[in-house]
């Protein structure tokens, strides 16, 4: 992969948190306080120069998201072409990535291009999710179940991670327990009656279970 280490070239960083870290609750709570430590952990290992500042010119906090056994940041260092307008587009950003982990101990190192094109292309989806005119740095909750839902993308996004497969099979089966209790039929689906919404989506459940392989 393209070498990262020690220059000014642009650069995106992964923080990864575990609950085991003393930084659990500033990864969510406090992001700029954990990219600060990541900053300066970077600097210690000489990944990026020692006269790097760790200001708006610099640093650009992009996403944060947390589950309930991990918690995650991302932040761009010296990407001085960036265009919040323009980086859902597939050619865009395709940035070496530094992996910084935080649990008991830390540890830091060059990501794969298997990690790399992993994360460039979610901060690409996260981009095109959150619609035009969206702005990082963006929060993607998945705490305590939650399953986030953008229904204004800037572009239609099909499923073809497995990832993104099962979030959406979490989805129709949130959805449809809703209608079989009675509840109210979300927003983004229009059938005609309960039954057809139970139609709709059991197709759907089907089409992503034979794309898993299950």
């Amino acid at each position: 992969m393209e070498h990262v280490e020690g220059s000014k070239a642009p650069k995106r960083v992964l923080v990864v948190v575990s609950p085991k870290s003393p930084h659990w609750h500033a990864a969510w709570d406090s992001s700029d306080e954990l990219v600060a430590v990541a900053f300066a952990l970077l600097q210690q290992t000489q990944l990026i120069p020692q006269d790097a500042q760790n200001d708006s010119s610099t640093v650009r906090l992009l996403a944060k998201e947390r589950w309930d056994v991990r918690r995650f940041l991302v932040f761009d260092l010296f990407h001085k072409t960036y265009n919040a307008d323009t980086a859902h587009q597939a050619d865009q950003d395709d940035l070496p990535v530094i992996s910084v982990f935080f649990g008991k101990k830390e540890s830091i190192s060059a990501a794969g291009r298997p990690m790399a094109n992993k994360v460039n292309a979610d901060i690409r989806a996260i981009h095109n999710s959150t619609g035009l005119g969206s702005r990082p740095p963006f929060e993607v909750d998945h705490a305590d179940g939650k399953v986030p839902f953008y229904n204004n993308p800037r572009s239609p996004h099909i499923p073809t991670t497995r990832y993104e497969l099962r979030l959406y099979m979490i989805l129709l089966e949130r959805q449809m327990t809703a209608i079989m209790m009675n509840e109210t039929i979300p927003s983004l689906w229009k059938p005609t009656s309960h039954t057809a919404y139970i139609n709709n989506a059991m197709f759907g459940y089907a089409v992503l279970l034979s794309l898993l392989g299950c």
